[in-house]
């Protein structure tokens, strides 16, 4: 949607790399940007794993520990999309906590529409 319909490039980890992704890759990607975009689950009492390839299950935590140091000091704006209703902030780290501000929270609805308010917040704060 971003991409097709406002021109918008993203950077999706999986769609955009054919081979796993180190974490130095992925921080060069973030000096490169506008905005970062994190998608925060809910608390429905599944284990939440973060993905850096299609082959590799889960990050290692150190790993999750350089990725987020590097958003929360790169001075890159941080949008957070609480993806149910009782989104779990305690899934972020402080160093994320600290910096997400409340007017960059936007709450994804099953029912959004292609041209509706949330895309339009979205792609305001990426841009």
């Amino acid at each position: 949607m971003l991409e097709q319909q406002h021109n918008l490039k993203l950077f999706i980890q999986g769609r955009d790399t054919d081979t796993e992704v180190s974490i130095a890759e992925i921080s060069d990607v973030l000096s490169q940007s506008k905005a970062v975009v994190l998608i925060l689950p809910g608390n429905n009492g599944e284990e939440n794993l973060v993905s850096l390839s299609k082959d590799q299950n889960r990050l290692e935590d150190s790993q999750l520990s350089v990725l987020f140091s590097d958003i929360a000091h790169s001075g890159v704006p941080v949008l957070l999309v609480e993806s149910e209703e009782n989104a779990d902030y305690l899934l972020l780290p402080e160093s994320i906590q600290s910096i997400i501000k409340k007017e960059r929270v936007l709450r994804w609805k099953p029912t959004v529409q292609p041209n509706g308010r949330f895309w339009k917040q979205l792609r305001y704060h990426m841009t």
